[in-house]
């Protein structure tokens, strides 16, 4: 396994927004975190963030990537191409998570 992390941090070195990733050569990749700051969603930096994950799993072979998301952030996913590959209901409490994958 591999592993990626892109940070992106603003003109005073805060961190605003970045992705851990890994990648199983020739197998699958995986996005283990992807976070961006509140007021800097919706600009992009989480598309380009999870580009940068699918481009680094594709360098090392893998030709799926997979990753988890609650229902706050499932829509985010898979506007950038992800499916749904299960789901847990009522988890955490009063939420659903799911399991996401897409080809690359």
């Amino acid at each position: 396994t591999v592993d990626f992390r892109k940070r992106l941090v603003d003109r005073d070195g805060h961190f605003v927004a970045g992705v851990i990733a890994d990648a199983d050569k020739g197998e699958t990749g995986s996005v283990d975190a992807l976070y961006v700051e509140e007021p800097l969603r919706r600009q992009g930096l989480g598309t380009y963030l999870l580009k940068k994950a699918e481009e680094f799993a594709k360098e090392n072979g893998a030709s799926v990537i997979t990753t988890n998301a609650g229902d706050w952030n499932v829509g985010f996913f898979q506007k950038n191409g992800y499916l749904l590959r299960g789901e847990l209901k009522d988890v955490p409490k009063g939420h659903n998570c799911y399991e996401l994958y897409k080809m690359i």
